[in-house]
């Protein structure tokens, strides 16, 4: 039995030494909550995406410049309205983040209302003219009715 409590108390040493390395400069931290679908039909796209977020956030916490730490919180979303709303709920009243990040226009859709109600911003990686009826969203792809005439976003070859 002490051996096993002494292998604990190890094990919560250890966990307690990475969360202080986890930001050793101690700047203010910035939550972001990214929900994608890591699991299900759309699993290919939402694992890249996962993965490209990921080394970004390292990049800006590695960069001693940057004034904040930002704090990377991830779920699985399915792309599942229902588990999209709970994602949603969770980031916001569980986890308190500053920040969340929606994939897809299903879940920016479904998002958007959860961000405006509780002042909380919102990039959706998706188009939906829904998105951006608040200034707490934010899209990053273009609708049809974005797009200057005569102009395209399809590079040509």
């Amino acid at each position: 039995m002490k051996k096993l409590l002494c292998v604990l108390c190890m094990v919560l040493s250890l966990v307690a030494c990475d969360k202080q390395n986890e930001n050793p400069q101690n700047k203010p931290v910035v939550k972001i909550g990214a929900s994608f679908p890591l699991t299900g039909n759309m699993a290919p796209i939402g694992n890249a995406a996962h993965k490209a977020l990921v080394a970004a956030i390292t990049e800006a916490n590695n960069n001693t410049e940057n004034r904040y730490y930002y704090k990377l919180i991830v779920e699985d979303d399915q792309m599942e309205p229902k588990i999209i709303n709970n994602v949603a709920n969770k980031f916001i009243y569980g986890d308190k983040v500053d920040v969340i990040i929606s994939f897809f226009s299903v879940a920016g859709r479904i998002v958007a209302p959860i961000a405006v109600k509780n002042k909380t911003l919102n990039f959706s990686f998706g188009y939906d003219d829904v998105v951006l009826q608040s200034k707490y969203n934010f899209q990053n792809f273009l609708t049809g009715t974005e797009i200057p005439p005569g102009d395209s976003i399809v590079a040509e070859t």
